[in-house]
C-alpha cells in the first residue's frame, strides 16, 4: 500500500513549555510534505535540516490530501 503525503502548513514553531523558543528545524508559515506516523498524533517530515522527524499534528494545518 502507498503511503499518503499529505501538504501541510506549519502553524507553530514553538514549544509549548516557552513560546520564545522555537522547535528545530520547524518554520511557522512553510509547507512541507507530511505522512501519518506509527506514533499516535504525528506526523512524519523532512524538516528543514533535512532530517526525517515527527512532530505533533496540532503544529500543522493540511492544505492538500
Amino acid at each position: 500500500m502507498k503511503e499518503k503525503l499529505l501538504i501541510a502548513i506549519c502553524i507553530n514553531d514553538k514549544t509549548t513549555r516557552n513560546n520564545k523558543i522555537k522547535i528545530l528545524g520547524l518554520t511557522e508559515g512553510n509547507e512541507y510534505q507530511v505522512k501519518e506516523s506509527i506514533y499516535p498524533n504525528h506526523y512524519e517530515l523532512k524538516n528543514d535540516l533535512g532530517e526525517n522527524q515527527t512532530y505533533f499534528t496540532d503544529r500543522f494545518k493540511i492544505v492538500e490530501g
